[in-house]
C-alpha cells in the first residue's frame, strides 16, 4: 500500500506493528528534512502518529505545550498533534490551523484515532468490514486489498452524470470505500467500537444586507489574509505559487512581495509563479499575468496544454485523479504542476476557496439580484442588474438551457439506469434558496470538495504540497460572518476583498470584471481537435453502455462540430466521456 503511495512521499517511509494494527507512510519532507523521525511518538511512546499536511501554528503550540511540561524530539509540525493529543484529547483538533490527514494510535486505550483538516484540503479513504479497517490518503492503496470490491458505486455515478455532483458525501465512486468527511474523525478501538464524530462546524453564512461594516470589515479581512499567506511560507524547502491572473492568485504573489524578507525566505532569491496560459483563445489571461510580473518581483513560469497533450496524458490524469473529475480544466492544473516540480519547487500556494466564501463566481450574481427581488428591493434589482449586465448576459445560454435541462439530459443516459435511481434521488440538490444558503453549500459540499480534491491529486502527483491561504479556518469563519452586502453588490463580487487588496493589487487585476481561473477550451477540444479519437471512442464497445446513450452522445458529439453549443453540453459531454476511462481503469469488466 505504501509503495501506490511512494509519489506522496518521496523522502521517507515509516512502519507501525503494534498488537491489532499495521500502521505505514510515505513522507513528503518539508520542515526538518531529517530522516527516521517517523512515526511521531510522545515521551512514553504510548502515543504514535503518522501523518501527512501541515499544521501552521504549531510553533505558538509547541511553546504552549512545552510550557506544559511536554518535550518535543523534532521540529516536526505534527508532533504538536501528538502532545496536544496527550493535553487536550481530541479536543486538541480545534486548536490546530492547517490541512491534515492522521492516523494516531493510542496504545493505553487500544484506540486508533484517524482524522481530516477543517475545510477537507487533504483527503482520507477508509474501506471497513466486521473483521477489518483500513485506510489511506489515496484510493488506489484500498483497491490493492483483494477483499475490496471493485464495483462502481451506482448513485454516485447517477449524482455526476445528472448534475455533476461529486465529493458531497461520505460515498466514492468505488461501492466499497468511502471517504473521511472534512472536520471529522474517527476513532475505532480493539472491541470494534466505531465512532465518527465532528468537531469542527462551518457557521452558517451571514444574511445580512448591511454595507456599513466595508471599510472594517475590509482591514480585518486584510489582516488575517495576510498573516495566513506569512504561516503558509514556512518551509525548509522552495515554496512558489499558482497564478491564473485572477484576483485571488495574484493576491496571494502580491501579498507574499510585500512580506519581510524574513517571513519569506523559503521562496529563495525570486517567487516562482507557474501559469497556464492559452494563446489566441478566449481564455487566456496572459495579459493579466504580465500585469501581475510587471508589478511584482517574480518569475513567471508558462505552460500552453493543448489539445493532444490532454490526449496523450489523459490515461496518467485519470489515475491520478481515481475517480471521475468535472472538466479538462483539471488538466490545466495538472500541467501546472507538472512544471512546478521541473522548477524544483515542493510547495505551491494557490487561492482555492475564496470564490465560495467571498461570493466570486458570476451565478452567484443571479441569486443575489433574485434575493433582492423577493426581500422587495425593486429598484435596487433593477439597478443593480445595469450593473451587473456584463456579468449576467453571458449566463443567459445556460440559463437557458437549465429550464429544460431533466428533458434534455435524460435522453444521454441510459433509460434503465436512470429508472434505477431516479426515484429515489432528486434532480436539485439540497436547499440553495438563498445566496447565503448557496455560499455555504458551495463551501461544504457543492463545489469546493472536489476542487481542494483535484488540488491534492494533481500536486500530489509530483510530490508537490499544495497550500491553501484562503482556508485558514480563521478566514472561513470570519467570511461567514460578514454580510453579504459587503461580498457582492454596487455590481462588483468579491466587494470586501477588492477592498482589502486596495494598494496591494495592481488596479487592472483588482478591477476585473471577468472571470476565468485555470480553464481550458474544452468545447474546442473535445468537439472539434479532439473529434476523430472521441469518435473512435464512443463507436467502440463502451464499459459505461449500462449508465449512458452511447448512440445519442454520438450524435452529440457531431452536432458539437457542426454548431456552437452551450457549456451545459461540453460538461455533460465531457462527463460520460470520463466515465468510461475511469471505469477502463478501475473497473475490471466483470464487476462494471
Amino acid at each position: 500500500m505504501c509503495n501506490l503511495l511512494r509519489h506522496r512521499g518521496p523522502d521517507d517511509e515509516a512502519y507501525l506493528t503494534d498488537r491489532c494494527v499495521d500502521l505505514g507512510m510515505t513522507r513528503l519532507a518539508i520542515l526538518d528534512l531529517r530522516k527516521n523521525l517517523y512515526p511521531l511518538k510522545n515521551e512514553d511512546q504510548t502515543i504514535q502518529l503518522i501523518y501527512n499536511g501541515e499544521i501552521y501554528n504549531f510553533s505558538e503550540l509547541t511553546t504552549e505545550l512545552r510550557a506544559k511540561g511536554h518535550t518535543f524530539a523534532s521540529k516536526v509540525d505534527g508532533e504538536v498533534l501528538v502532545h496536544g493529543y496527550e493535553e487536550w484529547g481530541l479536543d486538541c483538533l480545534r486548536k490546530l490551523n492547517g490541512m491534515w490527514a492522521f492516523a494516531l494510535w493510542d496504545s493505553r486505550q487500544e484506540r486508533l484515532i484517524i482524522g481530516r483538516d477543517h475545510a477537507g484540503i487533504k483527503p482520507l479513504y477508509y474501506h471497513v468490514d466486521d473483521d477489518l479497517f483500513a485506510f489511506a490518503s489515496e484510493i488506489q492503496p484500498l483497491l490493492y486489498l483483494p477483499f475490496v470490491e471493485k464495483k462502481p458505486n451506482e448513485p454516485i455515478v447517477f449524482d455526476y452524470l445528472v448534475d455533476g455532483r461529486l465529493d458531497h458525501t461520505e460515498e466514492t465512486f468505488f461501492h466499497s470505500i468511502l471517504r473521511v468527511m472534512p472536520a471529522h474523525y474517527i476513532a475505532i478501538s480493539r472491541d470494534s467500537h466505531f465512532e465518527k464524530v465532528q468537531y469542527w462546524k462551518m457557521p452558517s453564512v451571514s444574511e445580512e444586507t448591511s454595507e456599513e461594516s466595508m471599510k472594517m470589515d475590509a482591514e480585518r479581512l486584510k489582516m488575517l489574509f495576510v498573516d495566513s499567506v506569512r504561516l503558509r511560507l514556512i518551509s525548509d524547502v522552495t515554496v512558489g505559487s499558482c497564478l491564473s491572473g485572477g484576483l485571488d492568485s495574484s493576491a496571494i504573489v502580491s501579498v507574499i512581495s510585500r512580506l519581510k524578507d524574513g517571513d519569506k525566505k523559503s521562496i529563495g532569491q525570486r517567487l516562482q509563479a507557474v501559469s497556464a496560459c492559452y494563446p489566441g483563445e478566449d481564455i487566456d489571461e496572459s495579459q493579466f499575468i504580465n500585469v501581475v510580473a510587471e508589478n511584482t518581483p517574480i518569475d513567471v513560469n508558462l505552460v500552453c496544454p493543448t489539445s493532444s497533450e490532454l490526449w496523450r496524458d489523459l490515461q496518467k490524469l485519470v489515475q491520478t485523479q481515481e475517480e471521475p473529475f468535472g472538466g479538462t480544466s483539471v488538466y490545466a492544473q495538472w500541467r501546472v504542476m507538472q512544471a512546478a516540480k521541473a522548477r524544483g519547487i515542493t510547495v505551491m500556494l494557490d487561492g482555492q476557496g475564496n470564490d465560495e466564501l467571498l461570493a466570486g463566481y458570476p451565478e452567484y450574481v443571479v441569486l443575489y439580484i433574485a434575493d433582492l427581488i423577493k426581500n422587495r428591493k425593486v429598484l435596487t434589482a433593477t439597478r443593480e442588474m445595469l450593473r451587473f449586465a456584463d456579468t449576467i448576459i453571458p449566463l443567459i445560454p445556460l440559463i437557458i438551457t437549465g429550464v429544460s435541462r431533466t428533458a434534455r439530459l435524460l435522453r444521454y443516459l441510459n433509460p434503465e439506469f436512470v429508472a434505477r435511481n431516479s426515484s429515489t434521488k432528486n434532480f436539485r440538490f439540497g436547499s440553495r434558496t438563498t445566496l447565503g444558503q448557496m455560499l455555504w453549500d458551495d463551501t461544504t459540499r457543492r463545489v469546493l470538495p472536489s476542487l481542494l480534491r483535484y488540488e491534492d491529486k494533481n500536486s500530489m502527483h509530483f510530490s508537490i504540497e499544495a497550500r491553501l491561504p484562503f482556508l485558514d479556518p480563521r478566514l472561513i469563519e470570519l467570511a461567514a460572518s460578514l454580510p453579504l452586502g459587503v461580498k457582492i453588490g454596487d455590481g462588483w463580487t468579491k466587494r470586501v476583498f477588492r477592498e482589502a487588496m486596495k494598494g496591494i493589487l495592481p488596479a487592472p487585476i483588482a478591477h476585473r470584471r471577468r472571470k476565468i481561473g485555470f480553464q481550458t477550451p474544452q468545447q474546442k477540444w473535445l468537439f472539434h481537435e479532439l473529434h476523430d479519437k472521441l469518435e473512435d471512442l464512443l463507436s467502440s464497445e463502451m464499459r459505461a453502455a449500462k449508465f449512458v446513450n452511447q448512440k445519442e452522445l454520438l450524435n452529440l458529439l457531431h452536432m458539437g462540430r457542426r454548431k456552437t453549443l452551450s457549456r451545459w453540453y461540453s460538461d455533460l459531454f465531457w462527463r460520460c466521456i470520463d466515465l468510461e476511462l475511469w471505469m477502463r481503469e478501475f473497473i475490471p469488466p466483470s464487476s462494471g
